[in-house]
């Protein structure tokens, strides 16, 4: 068995360093702006919904037609997966916080995980 390692990059391209920088500037407005405390791990969750968005399809739709005409499109599936995301996320916490075998039991598997990651890894 290979443990899991660091995410560091989402589907087959890491960011670039323009990309990062991008990232940063976007995290650190948006908590100027709304008064947060977000991280750029809060916000890279949202590659998750790109990749969801990035199907075969739009794949096609944004390799054969320029940004201004592909880019409307890939939009609404964003933020169609977005919310859909949003779904899912709020259905587990509230199973999390109402149910206490479904957390006690998720919690245990986490808890399992991090104790082996902890021993398994070397200190320094």
């Amino acid at each position: 068995t290979v443990p899991l390692t660091a995410i560091s990059e989402f589907g087959a391209k890491p960011y670039t360093e323009d990309e990062a920088k991008a990232l940063s500037e976007i995290v650190r407005s948006f908590n100027d702006r709304h008064g947060t405390q977000f991280t750029e791990e809060d916000f890279i969750r949202l590659e998750q919904v790109k990749r969801k968005a990035l199907d075969e399809e739009m794949a096609a739709v944004l390799r054969n037609n320029p940004p201004d005409v592909s880019r409307p499109t890939f939009v609404r599936r964003l933020l169609e997966e977005t919310i859909k995301q949003y779904q899912r996320d709020s259905s587990l916490q509230s199973i999390i916080m109402t149910n206490v075998e479904d957390r006690d039991r998720i919690f245990n598997h986490l808890f399992s995980r991090a104790l082996r990651e902890v021993r398994e890894t070397p200190t320094s």
